[in-house]
């Protein structure tokens, strides 16, 4: 007994249609693309100032690390962790005392990053990142 064998359909011949599709797919995915690298460049910068200003503070609580290394001023310091970064941030630091008369030190880092595809948002982004801490008993000593 021989099966019967459906006739196939044939498709109609379109050349074309994969590369007018590629086109119409090619900026979604070129804008995709460019989102991507700038979200990575913004959670890499955001990182790398948070840590900036927590060893900042870190260092500049202590007074005794600055005859240990090779830095003068907790300023000195935070340049040398933010110098990969372009364009390179601002350090910030001032003193202050808390409500219980602990003095500390407040260290703000900020950075306006400029965007690669700045279709949305045409001045950039600012990364603002701040740290406290307080003072070491040798630095209130000293003062």
């Amino acid at each position: 007994m021989q099966i019967p064998r459906k006739k196939s359909v044939r498709r109609p011949n379109r050349p074309g249609a994969a590369a007018v599709e590629l086109a119409v797919l090619i900026p979604f995915l070129f804008f995709l693309f460019v989102g991507s690298v700038d979200l990575a460049r913004f959670f890499y910068n955001s990182q790398v100032i948070a840590e900036c200003a927590r060893a900042t503070a870190q260092f500049g609580s202590n007074p005794n690390l600055s005859d240990k290394t090779k830095y003068e001023s907790a300023v000195e310091f935070g340049k040398v962790l933010l110098q990969d970064l372009s364009p390179p941030p601002t350090i910030s630091i001032s003193h202050g005392t808390d409500g219980l008369m602990n003095r500390f030190i407040d260290v703000e880092v900020q950075q306006q990053l400029q965007l690669v595809c700045p279709v949305f948002l045409k001045s950039g982004l600012t990364i603002t990142k701040k740290s406290r801490a307080m003072l070491s008993p040798s630095a209130i000593d000293e003062s």
